[in-house]
């Protein structure tokens, strides 16, 4: 049989494994609930992140569809245009018919304000400026006079792409419509040249992000043989207009995924070490890349103070789980405590009344020295006492006076048979 300190003591080492185990379940359910809720929460960002770049990527590709549309249909209005190409033949065959000149010179300057160019040029066919709004302009640029046989043998439209004015030094975009004899369609007059500066509308349009951002960018890009040539400036880092190319091989870059072919959100870097989330998308009917890119450091801020305010959380609930089990196992340990002082006081209170019994038993079971004559019992002390008194005093013992039926008859006689008979 085990002792009761022993017995309390194997109750305090299983309570403690009970408050221990409880404090693992507990714990392991609270990290497992802050890892749930965090995994959440990032894969909705993230997948909010995604749709927002979708979202305004594909707005973009819209809009630069859309520019290219307006540029061609600008064209397609002057294109065999049988009015137009009268003007022009009357004006080639007398330069100086002033009339013919004034009204190509008004319809020409409305052209270019209400279409947003910078220049419209009149070239014949050997490249020459007839005419120009507005006038007194540097020479034309040699990519366009390199250009101008081939327009005009194909007779076709043409979107001449991004390119650098060498006399200027500026970059521009040009739109090439052939002028062709409305007597003799497959005899060119020249070309019209309309110029655009894309620094007025085209760059801010492809620059604006809708919502404030310290990272996000979208930029224009187009393969160039085995690189990848820039169409726009970089929002960090000037100059790189038709000057920033990018190897094929360097396939870590959001840019050069574009051009091989990504669609959608791409996952890359735009320098070593600086990684972002990124869409790309070719435009349609363009040699044009869209490729739009925001650092993760700025599209994941808020996983990552969610993190951490998870882990805070998640720290602050095991803590105070641990310091309130603390608690409840220290008041177990002191309830244990004194509990078994209690017990030990009661032994204690026990035993020393077990020894007093026993004290008094061996007293009361000893040779007690009583008179022959009177009954009277001698103490330790020499001193003599009745038997009641010393019984009384020795044991619990507590007399009730009676009469037995001898001394009934012997003290009174006159009724004792009729107390006898009625007991």
């Amino acid at each position: 049989m085990n002792a009761p300190g022993e017995t309390h003591e194997h109750a305090g080492r299983r309570a403690a494994r009970i408050y221990a185990l409880i404090f693992i379940l507990l714990a392991t359910g609270i990290t497992a609930t802050g890892y749930v809720y965090y995994s959440r929460f990032a894969q909705h960002y993230r997948a909010k992140v995604e749709q927002d770049l979708t979202t305004i990527g594909d707005q973009k590709v819209r809009e630069l569809v859309q520019f290219r549309r307006v540029r061609l249909a600008d064209a397609a209005i002057l294109f065999k245009n049988a009015s137009f190409s009268a003007l022009i033949r009357r004006l080639l065959e007398e330069p100086k018919d002033v009339d013919t000149r004034r009204q190509l010179e008004i319809w020409m300057e409305k052209y270019r304000q209400a279409g947003a160019y910078d220049v419209v040029r009149l070239l014949d066919a050997h490249g020459v400026t007839q005419l120009s709004s507005p006038a007194g302009l540097t020479p034309v640029t040699s990519v366009v006079l390199l250009r101008l046989p081939e327009i005009l043998r194909s007779g076709q439209v043409t979107f001449q792409d991004f390119h650098r004015n060498e006399f200027d030094h500026r970059v521009y975009l040009d739109l090439l419509i052939p002028v062709l004899d409305e007597q003799h369609a497959d005899r060119p007059l020249g070309v019209l040249y309309l110029r655009i500066d894309p620094t007025v509308a085209f760059f801010p349009a492809l620059a604006r992000w809708p919502i404030p951002t310290a990272t996000a960018e979208s930029k224009l890009v187009r393969r160039d043989g085995d690189a990848v040539l820039y169409l726009s400036e970089l929002r960090t880092r000037k100059g790189t207009l038709l000057n920033e190319r990018v190897p094929l091989t360097d396939t870590a870059r959001t840019a050069v995924m574009a051009v091989l072919g990504r669609q959608g959100i791409v996952h890359g870097v735009d320098k070593p070490g600086n990684p972002v989330v990124g869409y790309v998308r070719a435009v349609p009917d363009s040699p044009w890349f869209l490729v739009l890119r925001e650092e993760d450091a700025e599209a994941y801020a808020p996983v990552r103070e969610q993190l951490w305010l998870t882990i805070g959380l998640v720290a602050a609930l095991l803590v105070g789980s641990a310091v309130g089990f603390l608690a409840l196992w220290r008041g177990e340990r002191v309830r244990f405590y004194r509990n078994r002082e209690k017990a030990a006081v009661e032994r204690e209170r026990l035993v020393a009344s077990l020894q007093q019994a026993l004290a008094e038993v061996k007293t009361l079971s000893g040779l007690l020295p009583i008179c022959s004559y009177c009954k009277k019992i001698r103490d330790d002390g020499n001193f003599w006492h009745n038997v009641e008194s010393y019984m009384t005093e020795h044991s619990d013992i507590t007399f009730s006076h009676g009469m037995c039926p001898d001394c009934m008859r012997k003290h009174h006689p006159e009724f004792a048979d009729e107390v006898l008979n009625r007991g």
